[in-house]
């Protein structure tokens, strides 16, 4: 009823006093089972429509304010940008992959929180006569499907730059992630180990900056025919600013500043970013090293680019950008600069090697350490490059100029790598009861459980070898096969007066493995101090050992490096 007191006890307004527990027309339950439909095992629930996400921008603006935050959804681009400029510090969020992390994970704190996903300036894509033109809320999976279309349609000397960006994407993170995630927040986190932010850098992405400005009315500008990320609609880009709200930078060496920091303003957004074609004689390749291949963070990566002047291979524009190499992302300038001109072969090739070895260093105490690892990634990148470019030089203009031919033994690093397709039929070798020989992967939890059932198993019973002999007599041995050689063993025994051979069978195997003992005692230059490692399982006795050298006046720091050995 209306005038219920929610449990409060007032005087003639108490539900309990008036109808005692349950009142006229009301059930302690939440639901009334009965009317339900039956549930069809068959089928799956459908995702609850008032959960779907509204296929036309809110009319409102939102605003959710907690204790210490307050987030903001904007309806319109002026409207953001006037919040932008009385909030400097306020974070854009669109699908919150970093800036969640950031406040739940190390603890930072954003008052103020906008969230631009649902204005249309910001998310639509176009095509000009330079590249395509995206939204900086588009996220990496619209992204992906619209240059997938464009690398299917457009020639392909057009798409050199959509094609590394795809194949970036494909180790970007996981689905769910590319689902939310945005072109621009991945830009402006500044990552220095950004798997898009080399690829841009190397090919010179226009990025447009708005803050508030001087507005005029929209029937001013020209409508462009573009396609948004819900539907095909007359969209005045975002050109209706004044000349002091709006600018347009280069992607280019300049871009970042500083560890997670750009050029660009605090009162200003990014509001798109134009991803250029390539033309003729126009090369782009993209790379990445991580521990592990899918959904990890890169070690080091890079995009690369060159153009040669037409109709040669005489390098006439290059850039190459890498990730993990410095605390932004870093551009080659100098190697870039002095490889202008050089004609695309060997020469250039152990040229360019040679300055990149000099111009992309790193510290010893770099943060993410494997610095040699690191720096030699930096010239396999630009090996595989050099190879695949060439490569193509010779399908592009195999009747203009000659080519460097690729060895054989070479013609692997010019493939992408792709994953073996699962066959029909697939033969394991099962070691042991409850050994995992196969997953399902369905739409459905019923569907898979339907194709789990479908799947038959054959065993094959293997006679168990269980001794050294039998594995001998069955030629079953772990390969490669390890050896300890020292010089030339066949002419040891050659030359050798008397051979002993034979064959010893004992029960115990505690000491088959071979204990390796290794000391190394390093200076350290104070007071005779002398540190020491040992690789031992009796650290006791070489510590007893070390405090002898107490009597000829050394001190000493002991470390003990345990070496275990299964037994």
């Amino acid at each position: 009823p209306s005038n219920c007191c929610g449990q409060n006890g007032t005087e003639n307004g108490c539900c309990n006093g008036q109808f005692g527990a349950n009142p006229p027309g009301m059930s302690p339950r939440l639901f009334e089972p009965s009317e339900f439909k039956p549930l069809d095992p068959t089928q799956e629930p459908i995702f609850p429509p008032e959960f779907l996400l509204p296929q036309k921008s809110p009319q409102h603006t939102l605003i959710f304010k907690g204790e210490r935050v307050t987030w903001i959804q904007p309806t319109t681009l002026k409207e953001l940008l006037v919040l932008k400029g009385r909030h400097p510090d306020a974070r854009l969020v669109v699908g919150n992959t970093e800036v969640g992390i950031e406040m739940r994970m190390k603890n930072m704190l954003y008052p103020i929180i906008l969230a631009p996903a649902h204005i249309p300036e910001m998310n639509f894509s176009c095509h000009n006569d330079t590249g395509i033109l995206f939204g900086a809320a588009c996220t990496l999976s619209y992204i992906g499907s619209v240059l997938k279309q464009a690398v299917d349609q457009l020639p392909s000397y057009k798409t050199e730059v959509f094609k590394a960006i795809l194949e970036q994407l494909r180790w970007f993170a996981g689905q769910q992630v590319r689902n939310v995630a945005a072109v621009g927040g991945n830009i402006m986190t500044a990552s220095p180990i950004s798997d898009l932010n080399p690829v841009f850098m190397a090919s010179g992405c226009l990025l447009t900056l708005s803050s508030e400005g001087g507005w005029y009315p929209r029937e001013m500008f020209e409508t462009h025919r573009c396609l948004t990320v819900n539907m095909a609609v007359e969209l005045i880009l975002p050109f209706a600013l004044s000349a002091g709200g709006k600018r347009v930078v280069r992607m280019d060496r300049d871009f970042f500043t500083g560890y997670r920091k750009t050029v660009v303003k605090p009162q200003e957004i990014l509001l798109s970013i134009e991803i250029p074609y390539t033309k003729k004689g126009e090369y782009f390749s993209a790379y990445k090293q991580a521990q592990r291949r899918d959904d990890d963070i890169a070690i080091v990566n890079c995009g690369m680019r060159v153009a040669f002047k037409e109709g040669t291979d005489i390098v006439e524009e290059l850039g190459l950008s890498y990730g993990g190499m410095a605390p932004t992302t870093a551009f080659a300038k100098q190697t870039c600069k002095r490889l202008l001109g050089k004609k695309w072969n060997k020469s250039m090739l152990q040229e360019a090697c040679s300055l990149l070895a000099d111009e992309l260093t790193l510290s010893p105490s770099a943060p993410g350490g494997m610095v040699q690892f690191r720096r030699t990634l930096t010239l396999s990148f630009f090996f595989k490059f050099y190879l695949s470019v060439l490569q193509k030089l010779g399908q592009d203009f195999k009747n203009d100029f000659q080519v460097e031919s690729i060895p054989p033994d070479y013609l692997s690093a010019t493939e992408l790598f792709h994953k073996d397709q699962p066959s029909a039929v697939q033969l394991f070798q099962v070691t042991c009861v409850g050994h995992v020989i196969g997953a399902i992967v369905a739409d459905t939890e019923a569907h898979a459980q339907t194709a789990a059932k479908a799947v038959k198993i054959t065993y094959e019973k293997l006679k168990p070898i269980i001794t050294i002999q039998e594995a001998i007599t069955h030629k079953s041995f772990h390969m490669p096969e390890k050896k300890i050689e020292n010089g030339n063993v066949d002419l040891g025994f050659a030359q050798s007066d008397d051979i002993i051979e034979g064959e010893m069978y004992i029960g115990g195997q505690e000491h088959f493995y071979l204990e390796t003992q290794c000391t190394v005692a390093i200076p350290r230059g104070e007071d005779g101090e002398m540190e020491i490692f040992v690789s031992t399982q009796n650290p006791s006795q070489m510590q007893a050992g070390v405090s002898d050298l107490n009597a000829n006046g050394i001190s000493w720091r002991f470390f003990s490096i345990r070496d275990l050995h299964e037994k």
